[in-house]
């Protein structure tokens, strides 16, 4: 595997009140960038993290009291500075005990603007999945499941990430984590919280491959009815490709639908994440290998989405990866900025006691050096942190890192680290427009129907796409002729961004506003 190395030369964990660059701690959020949540006589930890559409956080994890030492699943919303707002049924935000043995470990924000959780319980030697509708104010949502809750009692499965398939004015809810029998499986539910018997086989899909496995991650590209997931499995990782909403194995991509990485394959490491980008056709993958020297570091691999495979534009033959020499560095997440770039996340303990570290990778696989030192920024709160997982405000200008504060060991707390992305764009989605190509969309603000009308040559045609705030594409389509109309109807009230590309060449990026 060939490598690019990265030399630390500084290691900032100070706060400097005038600090506006690329990777600099976003001082007014939280207390100098960072919220640490620390209620008397309990532990929590932020497994999730989701953005909702007026940029408030919610956080998704689990609290723990001292005095009964019971688990129990617990949401948590902050405005985006940091600030804990009133959300939920209790003094902490969000809680739901069914047997005192339960954690979540994913939110969403759905199309309509409620809040997905996930996770799963324990009970009499299985686990279960749990998943858990709620309204912005964090009171559960009737018409989901029973009384807001999937309770999957008869089905043997904890739950490690959720995803989305939106079909036309509806959506299928896609739990991905673990069976019983220590195999990777997936479950669908319908929006209104039913499993969804299409799925798979009445709702299932296992990954029988033999050995013991999890499916760690999922991204659905709801536009080519595709799911793609990472597992690991045994001693290595399994990427797989499904067709939705059957559940089918894609034959095109690897081996029948499924690539293998591991020692037979030269590779000894761990795929954490995924992403589909679907302007590029690629998917990039995102964990940590172990070193020949003994320590572990940090590999991206990019694949063609079609069939599975290298993306040769992509780092060095379609890999790269990050080496600091004799610490042991982890990736648990990754995510993807509008211009393609893309931030890593993770842990180190390159200082000794683990820090968060947070990386910024260009679309061609090489670290963006206008980010933080060399592409890298580490941050200590003292004790030892770990990241979970990413996400991005609306504007993409702040990057927001949660996990787990542990100032000593069992003494753990939800924390939450902002940096700035230095990340401006008047459309939102950092993408070079043209002005020789007149292109105007009304009424904006918008109730139900948006026109677009685009003045090009007859014998050109365009066609645009229309993305939420979190940068996921909702619609595309072909413009016939020299205008269109779009329906806004179903969406949610919030910000969206509609992209017109004539001869697959954007020209224009426009901010919408839906009411």
């Amino acid at each position: 595997m060939n490598k690019l190395y990265f030399y630390l030369i500084v290691l900032s964990v100070c706060v400097s009140l005038a600090a506006q660059e690329p990777g600099d701690l976003y001082i007014d959020f939280g207390t100098a960038g960072i919220f640490k949540e620390r209620w008397p006589g309990a532990i929590t930890e932020a497994n999730d993290i989701g953005i909702l559409q007026d940029g408030s956080i919610v956080l998704s994890g689990y609290l723990e009291t001292t005095l009964d030492e019971l688990q129990h699943i617990l949401a948590v919303k902050l405005d985006n500075h940091g600030v804990p707002r009133e959300f939920g049924n209790s003094i902490y935000g969000f809680e739901c005990a069914v047997v005192g043995d339960e954690k979540a470990y994913a939110v969403q924000v759905l199309p309509d603007g409620k809040i997905l959780i996930a996770g799963y319980y324990y009970a009499e030697g299985h686990y279960h999945p749990l998943a858990i509708r709620l309204f912005p104010d964090g009171q559960p949502d009737e018409e989901f499941g029973n009384h807001g809750i999937f309770n999957g009692e008869v089905y043997y499965m904890d739950v490690m990430d959720i995803d989305i398939y939106r079909t036309g004015g509806s959506y299928a809810i896609v739990l991905c984590g673990q069976s019983g029998d220590m195999t990777g499986r997936m479950l669908m539910l319908n929006d209104e919280g039913d499993v969804e018997d299409e799925f798979g086989n009445h709702g299932i899909v296992n990954l029988e491959t033999g050995g013991e496995g999890t499916f760690s991650r999922i991204d659905i590209d709801s536009e080519n009815h595709c799911l793609y997931a990472c597992a690991y499995y045994s001693d290595g990782s399994i990427i797989a490709k499904y067709h939705l909403p059957d559940g089918e194995l894609c034959p095109e991509f690897g081996n029948s639908g499924i690539l293998i990485y591991g020692p037979s394959e030269g590779f000894s490491g761990k795929v954490n994440a995924i992403i589909h980008d679907s302007e590029e056709g690629r998917i990039v993958l995102f964990g940590e290998y172990n070193h020949v020297d003994g320590d572990k570091d940090i590999f991206a691999c990019c694949l063609n989405a079609d069939d599975g495979s290298l993306h040769l534009s992509f780092g060095a033959g379609g890999w790269t990866s990050l080496r600091s020499a004799t610490s042991k560095d982890y990736l648990s997440a990754a995510i993807r900025q509008s211009d393609g770039k893309y931030y890593i996340g993770g842990y180190t303990n390159l200082t000794g006691d683990y820090d968060f570290f947070i990386g910024r990778v260009n679309p061609n696989g090489f670290a963006d050096n206008t980010f933080g030192i060399n592409g890298l920024v580490l941050t200590d709160m003292g004790g030892r942190n770990f990241i979970n997982a990413l996400a991005l405000s609306p504007e993409e200008d702040v990057l927001y890192a949660a996990g787990l504060y542990e100032e000593t060991p069992g003494d753990d707390a939800m924390a939450v680290a902002a940096y700035h992305t230095g990340y401006v764009s008047e459309s939102g989605l950092g993408l070079q427009e043209s002005a020789t190509e007149p292109v105007h969309a009304f009424p904006n603000p918008v109730t139900d129907h948006l026109l677009l009308k685009v003045k090009h040559p007859r014998d050109l045609s365009s066609s645009y796409q229309l993305f939420d705030n979190c940068g996921r594409m909702l619609i595309s389509e072909k413009v016939m002729g020299n205008e269109c109309t779009i329906p806004m109807e179903q969406q949610a009230s919030g910000i969206y961004f509609l992209k017109v590309m004539t001869r697959g060449k954007v020209v224009r990026t426009i901010k919408i506003i839906k009411k």
